[in-house]
């Protein structure tokens, strides 16, 4: 504690913290913060930190064995996928062109696949601990002359060097072929080409490893934010809530080698810009009543670029946002027994067209 009970000055404190840690794996890592809190008033309340953080790779994702697995992503060297990227004016369209003919693969080359082929999934031995720059921004408003109203909001900025992550079979191809470190980088390693000029699938994509990697750096900045306000109205209290995340940039940077190679992830499939919740609650004496909804920002489909979607897809390639809503009650008759039940799903969404289970269980409402 700095102040107390002083005007504009209700409390201010600064924190600090610092933590050693030693691993048999990565061996010795250092993580450490600070803080600040400052209330003004009873009111209002803000609050900020800045953080090194340290995450060294799990078990998991370290030792986990080798298993089967079956992909089929976008051959990054055919003619139409370069043409995109270019069109797109994206830069790396350029490097990616040179750097399919330095491996061999001619012009105007069309994928021969027409199927998922073979590889393989497994953990990395040979990962290292990821350090997270962040820093966060933010207030919390309960007003007094409104009891039961809170809002917060949180601004943050991350940057995550030597994020461990495991890039899906497209972000390998891509890579690869997008490095201006080819073919020495670290994702060419990860796949092979069929090279029998006799098979009908000659040059193409024959064998692909998806593990986790050390890639460059991730960079993410958003706000996250918060309102709740609970009441009674005769006999009833009720209480409603919001609450979600705008980001505003999800940023991936996969060669270590070039800062400039960037891969944006901002608006791609479990990605959107804006998500949130929103609820509704109802109780009196023995019975409670809840309404929720989930709400998702459009998405571009499994596998589809959010730099080249136009250009490919165009509205083709984007999921519609999403509103899915649920609904349940319970009824206290004495202290032994409780009728309850819902319904979750009530609109009957269904998964994305690409997708198994996302955003909602396939079996629906």
């Amino acid at each position: 504690p700095l102040l107390s009970g002083q005007a504009l000055a209700e409390e201010l404190t600064f924190d600090a913290a610092v933590r050693f840690s030693n691993y048999s794996t990565v061996g010795n890592t250092l993580t450490w913060k600070t803080g600040l809190n400052w209330a003004p008033t009873d009111d209002l309340r803000f609050r900020g930190a800045y953080s090194i953080a340290v995450r060294a790779p799990n078990i998991d994702e370290l030792f986990s064995p080798e298993q089967s697995a079956f992909f089929r992503p976008d051959d990054p060297c055919a003619q139409t996928e370069i043409d995109a990227l270019i069109d797109s004016g994206d830069p790396r369209g350029q490097v990616r062109q040179a750097n399919c003919l330095a491996a061999g693969i001619p012009a105007n080359f069309v994928d021969p696949l027409t199927a998922r082929f073979v590889g393989a999934t497994s953990g990395n031995p040979d990962l290292i601990e990821e350090e997270a720059e962040t820093v966060t921004l933010g207030f919390v408003y309960q007003p007094n002359w409104l009891e039961g109203l809170s809002l917060t909001v949180d601004y943050w900025d991350i940057v995550i060097e030597d994020a461990i992550d495991a890039p899906s079979s497209q972000d390998i191809v891509d890579n690869c072929y997008d490095s201006t470190d080819f073919p020495n980088n670290q994702f060419c390693g990860l796949l092979r080409r069929n090279d029998d000029p006799n098979s009908p699938q000659f040059n193409g994509l024959t064998f692909l490893r998806q593990q986790q990697l050390n890639i460059g750096k991730l960079e993410a900045t958003g706000v996250d934010f918060a309102a709740r306000y609970d009441w009674p109205i005769d006999a009833f209290n009720v209480s409603t809530t919001i609450s979600g995340t705008y980001m505003d940039k999800l940023d991936e940077f996969f060669d270590p080698g070039d800062p400039t190679n960037v891969d944006p992830e901002l608006g791609e499939l479990q990605r959107p810009e804006l998500a949130g919740m929103v609820g509704l609650a109802v109780g009196r004496d023995q019975w409670a009543v809840n309404w929720q909804a989930q709400y998702m920002d459009e998405q571009t489909l499994r596998d589809v670029e959010i730099e080249t979607v136009d250009v490919q897809y165009g509205r083709n390639g984007f999921s519609d946002d999403v509103f899915i809503q649920n609904v349940n009650f319970s009824w206290d008759f004495n202290d032994s027994y409780r009728l309850y039940g819902g319904m979750n799903n009530i609109t009957d969404e269904e998964p994305f067209i690409t997708e198994r289970a996302f955003p909602v269980n396939p079996i629906g409402r």
